[in-house]
């Protein structure tokens, strides 16, 4: 019997590379971390800009596939980073500028934006190049949570809006 396991294992070796038979024992995890920071200063700053800072955690474990193979992970990829303003009430021409969204060390300029028209066309916006998503990815990886913090300026209030950040994440976990 031992004879004729140890052949299919030789068998099956030859037939399919280390790396075939490594891809047998890998699933991913995809999952879209999404997050909303709402926004609001009703003080009239009469023309004024106003400074803005808030942040959230991205912490893989909200996942509860990931959460349940934390010392299995083998890589984190991070697909994309969006943004999307929603809600918005203010006056007609509030813009939001000077925006950096920092995850840890690692730091994004968003797009100066005009709140209205963003809302108005729903639009998502990209953040970020390949590279700040690697170095989004391995923060992640060694610590299974990152904090991003958005900061920028607002025109002028009073004005409330939303700012809803997705980040989109591959995870491979192998079992073996």
């Amino acid at each position: 019997m031992k004879t004729k396991a140890t052949l299919l294992i030789i068998l099956l070796l030859n037939v399919f590379s280390c790396d075939e038979i490594d891809k047998l024992t890998e699933f991913d995890v995809n999952d879209s971390f999404a997050y909303t920071i709402i926004v609001s200063e009703s003080t009239d700053s009469e023309g004024t800009p106003v400074s803005i800072s808030e942040s959230i955690t991205i912490n893989l474990t909200d996942n509860q596939d990931i959460d349940d193979n934390l010392d299995l992970i083998q890589s984190v990829a991070v697909n994309s980073i969006t943004f999307e303003i929603d809600n918005f009430e203010g006056a007609e021409l509030t813009t939001l500028s000077n925006v950096l969204l920092t995850f840890d060390s690692v730091t994004l300029r968003l797009a100066d934006t005009d709140l209205k028209a963003a809302d108005d066309s729903n639009t998502s916006y990209m953040v970020g190049t390949a590279s700040d998503y690697d170095n989004i990815a391995n923060l992640l990886k060694n610590n299974k949570s990152v904090t991003a913090q958005i900061s920028g300026t607002i025109s002028e209030t009073p004005v409330s809006f939303d700012i809803n950040i997705k980040v989109d994440i591959k995870v491979v976990i192998d079992v073996i």
